[in-house]
């Protein structure tokens, strides 16, 4: 318990987030429209491989690098699909972590 301004406040520590894993290709795929219902994204996931996390923790691999030598390095070392590796919408978690958000559409009307 400490004092704050003349009251009394009992403190705990911290709780730790629990952060969920992906550990296999996603068997289903999701649905999420846009608040208009005109946009719809279909979503999968798939676990990044161990090599390719500790280039980015490294910072090998980063959000505000080049695109081209981002996707080069991707593509050359750890066998991304070229249109994947060119695709990547962002980094999490904020930002800067190792889960990618990556637009593998094709051109469909």
């Amino acid at each position: 318990m400490c004092d704050l301004a003349g009251i009394a406040v009992i403190r705990d520590d911290p709780i730790v987030s629990y952060r969920e894993t992906i550990i296999e290709k996603s068997k289903q795929t999701c649905l999420g429209k846009s608040p208009n219902k005109h946009n719809r994204l279909f979503l999968t996931s798939e676990p990044v491989k161990e090599e390719c996390i500790l280039e980015v923790e490294k910072e090998n691999i980063f959000a505000g690098q080049d695109m081209k030598k981002r996707a080069r390095i991707l593509i050359d070392e750890h066998e991304w699909e070229d249109d994947h590796a060119r695709k990547i919408w962002s980094f999490g978690p904020n930002g800067t972590g190792p889960n990618f958000f990556v637009d593998g559409s094709k051109g469909i009307q």
